[in-house]
């Protein structure tokens, strides 16, 4: 993706690019009605994120370049890449109607495409 297409042609510039996935209890949180709400706000206070975001700017970060890095409550970790599940092949490529008709049966069966749960 994009962020280790970028750390591949800055590295050599001394510019590092990750990305960072914080997780905290914030006033968004308070939107989420409260039986599906993961945490509360005292285990995940947003503060805890900021020591990974100046970690990643210092010196002892010099050589992590191009990472997911996630950080909240009391964990912070590197997040693998992602990875191709399945794939559709079709010669000489795939147009849009191709797409619509055939993508969730021949290529997306049974894969999980919403990535995010939805609560109203």
């Amino acid at each position: 993706g994009l962020v280790r297409s970028a750390s591949t042609e800055l590295y050599r510039h001394g510019v590092r690019v990750n990305a960072l996935v914080p997780n905290g209890y914030t006033r968004m949180t308070e939107t989420v009605p409260e039986e599906h709400r993961p945490y509360t706000r005292e285990e995940m206070p947003p503060e805890r994120v900021a020591p990974m975001v100046a970690y990643l700017a210092s010196d002892a970060a010099e050589d992590v370049t191009g990472c997911t890095l996630y950080a909240g409550g009391d964990r912070v970790g590197v997040l693998s890449d992602p990875e191709v599940e399945r794939v559709g092949v079709r010669p000489g490529g795939w147009s849009l109607a191709e797409l619509e008709e055939t993508f969730r049966e021949h290529v997306a069966d049974d894969v999980e495409l919403t990535r995010t749960e939805r609560y109203f």
